[in-house]
């Protein structure tokens, strides 16, 4: 049991690093017909930590999450719709070969603004709960000096429609770079 444990020990590796990348959003996860010409942007930034234990690691991270959908409206103008949340993503990675991994985990969100406008005017009116539940499912590569790159999508599991008139999930590609400022046993 000693042996084991110290063989444990010896395998332990700690990283905490800083983290961002680019959002795809799907226009039709919020409701719009796939027929509609219509813009989706985003970012992401943020911290993570992770410990790696053998083949695989726990990777808690948090997030600002920026997304932004411009819809044209014929005869009305331009809808426009910025949402901020702050993500919370517990990601669990599986490293079949050293440096590459396999991630799955929740990841919780809290609105932080949600900004509507109608042919560049503010619209007062605000559509989306304040929580948000998905489930992250992605590809990952520990490269050398401390940098990571992932792909991951983001599969929205709550309905996060606050009006009641239509379902609406969260849901989102991403792609991220990592780089880890502190790093123990590795």
């Amino acid at each position: 049991m000693a042996l084991a444990l110290a063989t444990t020990a010896t395998a332990q590796k700690f990283k905490f690093g800083v983290k961002g990348g680019l959002n795809f959003p799907s226009v039709s996860d919020f409701g719009i017909d796939d027929g509609v010409d219509a813009n989706s942007s985003g970012y992401h930034a943020g911290l993570f930590a992770s410990l790696r234990i053998a083949m695989f690691a726990v990777q808690p991270e948090i997030l600002y999450d920026f997304t932004r959908f411009e819809i044209p409206e014929p005869g009305i103008g331009d809808f426009e719709s910025k949402l901020s949340y702050v993500q919370i993503p517990v990601i669990v990675k599986f490293y079949p070969i050293p440096i590459l991994n396999l991630q799955f985990g929740p990841r919780f969100g809290v609105l932080v603004n949600e900004l509507n406008e109608l042919a560049g005017q503010d619209l007062d009116i605000e559509t989306l709960k304040s929580t948000d539940f998905s489930l992250a499912f992605g590809l990952g590569a520990d490269l050398p000096f401390g940098l990571d790159v992932h792909a991951r999508y983001n599969l929205g599991i709550q309905d996060v429609d606050d009006t009641g008139l239509i379902e609406t999930n969260n849901s989102n590609f991403q792609i991220s770079i990592g780089y880890a400022l502190v790093k123990k046993g590795l």
